[in-house]
């Protein structure tokens, strides 16, 4: 499983969002702030007039269910990009790591046994 966040430079419509989304579909990857937020942005300009959002959190399709929200966080301001904050359901989570645990020791076991 895997969750990718960060500065993609990326938005909607821009000359690198064609390999934006073939990288989240190669990695089979959801952009979970695009799946629940609108009408936001990640970065603005020093001058203050340009905003977009470039900024992204992409995770694993069977992670999706467990994000419970994501927010930008517009009063962090420590650079020209928002912080994006993405919080999961810890309980369901905790549950399939636990699984995937169990999972992988059968499967070392096995292995082992050849």
């Amino acid at each position: 499983m895997l969750v990718l966040a960060g500065d993609f430079n990326c938005r909607v419509g821009c000359r690198f969002y064609d390999i934006h989304c073939k990288l989240l579909s190669d990695l089979q990857l959801t952009c979970v702030d695009s799946n629940k937020l609108r009408g936001i942005f990640t970065y603005i300009s020093d001058d203050g007039l340009h905003m977009t959002w470039i900024d992204h959190i992409a995770c694993s399709l069977p992670l999706e269910q467990f994000v419970q929200d994501v927010n930008v966080l517009y009063g962090n301001v420590c650079s020209d990009h928002r912080p994006l904050l993405s919080l999961p359901h810890l309980y369901p989570l905790i549950l399939l790591l636990i699984g995937l645990r169990q999972e992988v020791r059968v499967l070392a076991i096995m292995t082992a046994l050849g």
